[in-house]
């Protein structure tokens, strides 16, 4: 189950795509990839206070699965 809708995306070889964290629901396990900072000029203060957070930059080929919204942090509003 996911918050909101579920968006799929099939990357090709060496294709990439970055997702906030918050919304990966799923994807090809033998696909490599990265957490980066949301804000990396910010740097870490920066991207963690902003809200944006971590980052994964996916490379191909695979499926990502993508929930359309975030869950809250401690709320129950919109839960699945």
């Amino acid at each position: 189950s996911a918050y909101g809708s579920m968006h799929k995306y099939i990357l090709s070889a060496g294709e990439k795509r970055m997702v906030d964290n918050g919304h990966l629901v799923a994807w090809t396990s033998s696909m490599k990839y990265k957490m980066k900072l949301a804000s990396a000029r910010a740097g870490i203060v920066g991207s963690m206070t902003s809200g944006e957070g971590l980052h994964c930059e996916f490379e191909g080929p695979g499926v990502i699965y993508v929930q359309s919204h975030k869950a809250s942090v401690g709320g129950s509003e919109g839960r699945p």
